[in-house]
């Protein structure tokens, strides 16, 4: 079984579609969870209007510009792999849009609440769950997916944002 059709099998899609989640066109529903050998992601929700919740979050945060709007992707993070060292988990979640443009959490300085902690270090069967906050500008963010790397260096799966 490749990466890819690991990520696929463990991320609790319901239809069996071997194929989801490998494309924009075939995300993996909202609430899917994303796997790796070491690493379980789980997308719990998503906000496509939180701007209010974001500025109200941190003084640092500004009010969207015109044109931009913030999300919160709010994610789960479980460690299973068998390092006595322990682990952070180094995730990637990148909205693209449906004209294909990508957006990440480095795009605009915001502070989520209740931010995910990609800090610490967790052991086995240890978890952290938090939101991560992206800016997104001239697009209809009801038309996009999320581009989800479950570890630094494993296959993109894309998940829907609703």
């Amino acid at each position: 079984m490749t990466s890819d059709e690991k990520e696929a099998a463990d991320s609790g899609d319901s239809a069996g579609d071997k194929d989801a989640g490998k494309t924009r066109e075939n995300p993996l529903p909202l609430g899917s969870t994303v796997s790796t050998d070491d690493w379980d992601l789980t997308i719990n929700s998503v906000n496509l209007d939180a701007a209010a919740e974001i500025v109200a979050a941190d003084m640092i945060n500004q009010e969207p510009a015109e044109g931009e709007t913030y999300i919160l992707v709010n994610v789960t993070a479980t460690f299973k792999g068998d390092d006595a060292d322990g682990s952070i988990p180094l995730a990637s979640i990148d909205f693209v849009s449906a004209e294909g443009k990508s957006f990440d959490s480095t795009s605009k300085l915001l502070v989520a609440p209740e931010a995910f902690d990609s800090l610490s270090t967790l052991y086995k069967g240890g978890s952290t769950t938090g939101n991560i906050a992206i800016a997104v500008s001239g697009t209809d963010v009801n038309q996009g997916v999320l581009a989800v790397r479950a570890a630094l260096l494993s296959d993109k799966v894309f998940v829907a944002v609703k």
